[in-house]
């Protein structure tokens, strides 16, 4: 039996009908009041309504440890993809102590039940950055300090529970997408660049980062844990790295909308966020924009995807076909 974590969620919900898709037996973590209505999307996306029920759906929560343990009772393989994503300031307490928390509960409750094998999903936040803004891969150093965004800090100590465990007897990886991109992408990842290109955005950020298609992360997720013994090894899974604007160009190409010209500095976002921040105050707009989502998008970030290729082979989709396919219906 497989155990998903996160399987009502974005990346989750495609690691399951990919593991349906190979009629594997899979129990999926859910909490008792969330609703499978993204999952059962996906699995109508890859016309696979049918393979749905054969999920076993569990009720838990990665905060409370007995659920965990009768969850992964029986349990040879558990696939963690559940986390809390957010760069907003009320979040933060959420982002860093729930996702460190849950990862530790789900490693002691595996680790109690002898499951076999753990694939940890991780995050490219959780690796280093370097100076002068060259390639980062899988060797690159995490360092503590003050600029690090609370999903950083959260991702990275919960990576270390991870680690703890294949210490302590289970074999297992780890894997660090950059920004996923893919079929019911709603909050997260270029869902919101997409809805403001169509709604005639102007600015591009000045900065860049690596893209993958989610069906790709999915794929490598369980080729490596399943079909292959790899273990005790990181993966960065990313298939470009891409400037905003050079993004934001393949978007409007997608969407036939003009691409943004003017170039939104570090600065001008800042000014733009405490603006909003004003108004939210006031209660006359509601403020999605966070500081460390301004410096996220303001910086420079390159990711190796070279150890993946070498280990698996992998051929990437290109971000052009992952954004035509994200908006399809």
């Amino acid at each position: 039996m497989i155990l998903v974590t996160g399987g009502t969620g974005f990346l989750g919900s495609h690691v399951l009908a990919k593991l349906a898709q190979e009629n594997i037996p899979v129990r999926a973590l859910k909490r008792e009041t969330s609703s499978l209505y993204q999952t059962k999307r996906v699995f109508e996306y890859y016309n696979i309504s049918h393979l749905f029920q054969q999920i076993e759906w569990i009720n838990g929560d990665l905060l409370n440890y007995s659920s965990l343990l009768e969850a992964t009772e029986n349990v040879t393989h558990i696939f963690h993809a559940g986390a809390i994503v957010s760069f907003q300031k009320k979040d933060k307490k959420s982002v860093v102590s729930d996702n460190i928390k849950g990862t530790a509960n789900l490693v002691n409750a595996a680790l109690t039940n002898k499951v076999k094998r753990f694939c940890h999903v991780s995050s490219v936040a959780a690796l280093g950055v370097t100076e002068d803004e060259s390639l980062i891969d899988e060797t690159t150093q995490w360092k503590s300090k003050k600029s690090n965004s609370a999903y950083s800090i959260g991702k990275y100590y919960s990576e270390l529970h991870a680690w703890r465990g294949f210490a302590e007897g289970m074999t297992g990886i780890v894997v660090c997408p950059s920004i996923v991109i893919g079929q019911e992408d709603r909050f997260t990842g270029i869902s919101p660049l997409i809805y403001m290109v169509k709604k005639g955005l102007k600015y591009y950020p000045i900065g860049s980062n690596g893209f993958v298609d989610v069906r790709d992360v999915a794929d490598i997720i369980v080729k490596l844990t399943l079909h292959t013994e790899i273990t005790n090894e990181k993966f960065i899974v990313n298939a470009e790295n891409l400037s905003y604007r050079n993004l934001l160009s393949v978007i409007s190409k997608v969407v036939i909308k003009p691409q943004p010209t003017k170039e939104a500095s570090l600065f001008k976002l800042k000014m733009m966020y405490f603006i909003e921040n004003i108004l939210r105050t006031l209660k006359i707009k509601n403020s999605k924009m966070s500081l460390e989502l301004i410096q996220l998008i303001s910086r420079n970030y390159s990711y190796s995807n070279q150890k993946i290729r070498s280990a698996i082979s992998f051929n990437f989709r290109s971000v052009e076909e992952s954004v035509k396919d994200s908006m399809k219906s």
